[in-house]
């Protein structure tokens, strides 16, 4: 292995399960593991060559969901459609109810979402990978906490 392999090795052991967790919050949750696996693949062909491989992986998954429907939903609705489904216990209730709070919000709007507050990123890092500027970022956040909180807390009290 080259020095670049062991350091795309590392990189895609820490940003593989970040990267799926994401893309399933997001709105992938039944291809996500091979959307990250593309992305990444597309990164190993440029990571000499990228200041910042993690937020070029994110953009690169981000693009293969807005532009992959099409192509991916007969395999899709197959593969739910195989899958039993599951049955929440009363300790899930809390993440499933955020994970149906997410997937009700607009494409856009989920995806700073979640790359702000699960992942962490900076609204000018999830500019990069959205493809928008950042002031727009903080307006659809704004949008989707204001729109999770009412969905998580639909009796906030007095």
């Amino acid at each position: 292995m080259t020095v670049s392999q062991v350091d795309f090795d590392r990189f895609f052991r820490a940003t593989f399960p970040c990267l799926v967790a994401t893309l399933r919050l997001s709105g992938a949750p039944a291809d996500a593991e091979d959307i990250a696996q593309e992305a990444l693949v597309r990164t190993f062909t440029h990571f000499g060559t990228i200041d910042s491989p993690g937020p070029y992986a994110y953009r690169i998954a981000f693009r293969l969901i807005a532009r992959s429907p099409s192509r991916r939903h007969a395999a899709l609705r197959l593969r739910i459609a195989q899958q039993p489904a599951p049955v929440p216990t009363h300790d899930d209730s809390i993440a499933l109810d955020l994970h149906r709070a997410l997937a009700r919000l607009p494409p856009q709007q989920r995806a700073c979402a979640v790359l702000v507050i699960c992942e962490g990123l900076t609204p000018a890092e999830v500019a990069a990978i959205v493809g928008v500027r950042a002031s727009t970022v903080r307006s659809n956040l704004s949008k989707a906490r204001k729109t999770l909180r009412r969905a998580l807390d639909p009796d906030p009290g007095p």
